[in-house]
């Protein structure tokens, strides 16, 4: 499952221009797809891709979690394209 940079709200979601983008044109993602979605402020969903536009891919939330504890650091991997395949870290 992906995870996208977007716009939550109460029940949806919106990713908007270079993320809604990226989801249809380089993923070729579709109407009916699970996805997953930060808003960068502690917000974390998961949700349903229900519609789509030229500009705009707005999901309806399955899950929800407003995650912002300071009290805990962040972790993040990141794999070097050449090393995608293999099972070590460097």
């Amino acid at each position: 499952m992906q995870l996208f940079i977007g716009n939550i709200f109460q029940q949806t979601a919106e990713l908007q221009e270079e993320e809604a983008y990226h989801f249809q044109k380089v993923l070729r993602g579709k109407i009916g797809e699970k996805i997953q979605l930060t808003d960068g402020n502690g917000k974390m969903a998961v949700g349903i891709v229900n519609e789509l536009s030229s500009k705009s891919v707005r999901i309806e939330l399955t899950a929800y979690c407003h995650c912002s504890d300071k009290k805990h650091g962040s972790l993040g991997v990141f794999l070097r394209k050449s090393n995608r395949n293999r099972n070590s870290f460097h």
